[in-house]
């Protein structure tokens, strides 16, 4: 999943991402 985001959004959009999915699961 991680290169899925990575390739479409990039390293830098990759870790808002992750940080957005963390958000949202608290």
């Amino acid at each position: 999943v991680a290169d899925f985001f990575a390739k479409y959004y990039g390293p830098q959009r990759l870790t808002v991402a992750l940080a957005g999915d963390v958000t949202v699961e608290q």
